[in-house]
């Protein structure tokens, strides 16, 4: 989070001060902001084979747009039309907001994995979507899945995933040779989803 200029790491015990950098590099002006905020001004700048249409809808000029992507975290931000049409980019913290599990028919999975998500980070009765939807999310479906299936874990992949620190890559790569792989990107898929219609529909 940027605030008056400076930011303080979120992993890191640092703080980065825009005045400082100008004093110490020379520069007449260092503006910080937040990196999904860069994110949201880098979107207005993509032609069009750069962008891929998931579905029909035509956007809409002059209309408020959302900016979202799961990296280590799960980054948000959402840029509002000026009076002259310029966008102006603003920072969220929406990834903080709590995951609300589906259920569709007897597939309580979703339901299953807030639970076990739960209990392992020591009783918290709060989830936030972050903890599903990005890198770290895909090992928390991971393990979920090898501790509901233990029957079902490849043990060469298992292994790897270990040695790598819990790496989500290990997981993606594995999607064709293990099933809980397979299982594990199709419920993040699904709850990614989830994510970007809740913010297109906050952000209209």
């Amino acid at each position: 989070i940027v605030i008056a200029n400076q930011c303080r790491f979120t992993n890191l015990d640092w703080i980065v001060d825009g005045h400082g950098l100008e004093q110490d590099l020379k520069i007449g002006k260092v503006e910080l902001i937040n990196d999904f905020v860069a994110q949201g001004y880098g979107m207005l700048t993509l032609a069009d084979d750069e962008v891929i249409h998931l579905n029909d809808a035509t956007p809409k000029p002059g209309y408020p747009k959302a900016c979202i992507g799961a990296g280590t975290g799960l980054g948000q931000c959402f840029l509002v039309p000026g009076a002259e049409g310029e966008y102006k980019a603003y920072p969220s913290e929406g990834s903080h907001s709590e995951f609300a599990p589906r259920g569709a028919g007897n597939d309580e999975l979703q339901i299953e994995l807030l639970k076990y998500l739960k209990i392992k980070f020591s009783g918290w009765n709060r989830i936030s979507m972050e903890r599903i939807v990005s890198g770290t999310g895909i090992c928390n479906i991971y393990e979920f899945l090898a501790y509901k299936n233990p029957k079902d874990v490849n043990p060469e992949v298992h292994k790897a995933h270990l040695l790598k620190m819990k790496d989500a890559g290990i997981i993606a790569q594995a999607k064709d040779q293990c099933v809980l792989c397979k299982k594990t990107l199709q419920i993040f898929a699904g709850c990614y989803g989830s994510a970007c219609g809740n913010m297109a529909l906050t952000v209209q």
